[in-house]
C-alpha cells in the first residue's frame, strides 16, 4: 500500500516518535477500563443454538451477526500474539511492556539506515555476510522464548535483475528477482544454518517475500518468478533444517472496498499454479499461508470479511491442512490518523480474538512505534496494557465457540467454560 510504504519510509530516517510522558498508572488503568468490554458469565436470554458439529451451544449475550466456524474446540498458541518493532532491540525504542510470543523481522532497523536485516543488508558481497544486526535480534527474542519469522526480502543490488532501480526503502534493487538464483541459495542455507541446528531452532519460520502483490512496489516481477522464489527458499531452507516452517508470501492488497466476500482470492491463485521452473507450482512449496491485513474502515466486519475468504481461498486451492498465519495486521495510513484512539484500541483488541478463534498460528501486530497503524502501544500505555490483556486472555486458552455480536462486541466460550466478550 503506498500510504504505508510512506509511513514506513519517514519512520527510516529518524523521525521522532511522539511519547506521552504524562501518563500515570491510576490513569491508565481508568481509560484501560473504558476499551474493555464487560467480561464473565453474562446473558440476557437469547436462544441457544446447535452448530454443525451437533453440540448445543449456550445462549450468548447478544444476537449473533456471524458465528466463527469452530467444528473442534481450538487450542490457541501459547506465543500466538506477535510484534513488530523497528528499533528494538539496539535501537531507540524501549522494551515493550506486553508479553509478546512471536516476532517478524521485516522492517527491525535499528541504526535507521534502511538496511535493517533485509537480505541486501545482510549479504553484502557473493561470499561475504555481515550477520551483526541479525544476531542481536535472534539473541534477544530466543532469550525471552519467542518464535522468530524471518522475512526474505530485499535482493541486493550485486545479485539484482534490476541493480539500479530502487526499492520502497531506496535499496537498489531490492525489489527484483535475483539474476542468480544460486545467490538465494547461498543465503538461506547460511542463514538458516547459522541460527538453527544441533538441537536448536531459534528461527521457526522463515517467510519468502513480503506483499509481492503482482504489480507491487515490493516485486516487480510476475508470478512464475515468485513460485522459482519460493522454491529455492523452500528447498534451501530444508535442506539446513528440515523441521522449519517455510511459509508463502503474504499478499495485501487482494479485496477491493466494492468486491463482496467472502471471494477466493486471486492473487495466491495465481502464485499457487505459477511454473515454478521445474514442473512444479508455487503451491507445491511452503508449509503455511500468510495474509496481510490493513484496515481500510473503522469495522470489525472488514477484519471477518478477509479471514473468511482466507479460509475460501485455501479450499479453492486444496489446501485446507495447511495453517494460516496472519504476519502483518494493522490500519491502513488512508484511516490511521482518522479513528479515534478508543476506537482504534477496541478493534485491535477484536482482531486479537477472533484471529484466535480462526485458528491462525500467530497475529503479527505492525507495529510497536507507530501511532498511524497500532495506536502507538511503544508511547501510550494504555494501548499497550489493552493489547497485553487480551493477548494473555487468549493466548494458551482453548476456544469452544466464537461470535461476532449484533454491537461488533466478540464473545468467547472458553474451554473452561467460561465465556470472555471484548
Amino acid at each position: 500500500m503506498t500510504g504505508r510504504v510512506r509511513e514506513r519510509r519517514v519512520t527510516r530516517v529518524g523521525a521522532v516518535i511522539g511519547v506521552r510522558r504524562t501518563v500515570i498508572a491510576a490513569a491508565c488503568a481508568t481509560v484501560l477500563a473504558s476499551v474493555i468490554a464487560c467480561r464473565g458469565e453474562q446473558s440476557v436470554g437469547q436462544k441457544a443454538v446447535t452448530p454443525k458439529s451437533g453440540r448445543p451451544l449456550g445462549p450468548t449475550p447478544l444476537p449473533v451477526a456471524h458465528e466463527v466456524p469452530i467444528d473442534a474446540p481450538v487450542k490457541v498458541p501459547e506465543r500466538f500474539l506477535g510484534m513488530h518493532s523497528h528499533r528494538w532491540p539496539g535501537g531507540s525504542s524501549r522494551p515493550p511492556a506486553i508479553r509478546i510470543g512471536t516476532v517478524r523481522s521485516l522492517n527491525y532497523d535499528p541504526k535507521d539506515n534502511a538496511f535493517g536485516v533485509h537480505w541486501s543488508g545482510i549479504h553484502l558481497a557473493p561470499d561475504r555476510f555481515d550477520w551483526s544486526v541479525l544476531d542481536r535480534w535472534v539473541d534477544t527474542h530466543a532469550e525471552a522464548g519467542r518464535d522468530l519469522v524471518y522475512t526474505i526480502y530485499g535482493t541486493p543490488a550485486w545479485a539484482s535483475t534490476r541493480p539500479d532501480k530502487p526499492d520502497p526503502y531506496g535499496l537498489k534493487g531490492g525489489a527484483s528477482r535475483p539474476a542468480d538464483w544460486g545467490a538465494l541459495d547461498r543465503f538461506v542455507r547460511a542463514l538458516v544454518g547459522r541460527y538453527n541446528g544441533q538441537g536448536s531452532r531459534r528461527i521457526r519460520y522463515v517467510e519468502a517475500w513480503n506483499e509481492p502483490d503482482f504489480p507491487s512496489d515490493y516485486w516487480l516481477d510476475g508470478p512464475a518468478d515468485l513460485a522459482r522464489l519460493m522454491r529455492v527458499v523452500h528447498q534451501a531452507a530444508k535442506a539446513a533444517d528440515p523441521g522449519i516452517t517455510v511459509v508463502w508470501p503474504g499478499f495485501v492488497n487482494w479485496i477491493d472496498r466494492k468486491e463482496t466476500v467472502p471471494r477466493i482470492h486471486t492473487l495466491y491463485r495465481r502464485f499457487a499454479e505459477a511454473d515454478d521452473g521445474q514442473g512444479g507450482h508455487g503451491a507445491d512449496w511452503g508449509d503455511a499461508i500468510a495474509f496481510h491485513y490493513y484496515a481500510t474502515r473503522d469495522d470489525v466486519r472488514q477484519f471477518v470479511d478477509h479471514q473468511e475468504s482466507m479460509l475460501a481461498t485455501r479450499t479453492a486451492l486444496g489446501r485446507t491442512r495447511m495453517p494460516i498465519v496472519l504476519t502483518e495486521i494493522g490500519f491502513d495510513q488512508s484511516v490511521g490518523d482518522k479513528v479515534p484512539t478508543d476506537n482504534k484500541v477496541a478493534l485491535i483488541r477484536r482482531w486479537i480474538a477472533l484471529s484466535a478463534a480462526y485458528g491462525n498460528g500467530f497475529i503479527g501486530l505492525y507495529s510497536y512505534e507507530s501511532d498511524t497503524h497500532l495506536a502507538n502501544p511503544h508511547g501510550d500505555p494504555r494501548t499497550a496494557a489493552a493489547i497485553d490483556e487480551v493477548g494473555r486472555r487468549v493466548a494458551g486458552a482453548t476456544i469452544r465457540r466464537a461470535a461476532l455480536l449484533a454491537d461488533d462486541s466478540v464473545w468467547l466460550e472458553l474451554g473452561s467454560d467460561a465465556t470472555v466478550r471484548i
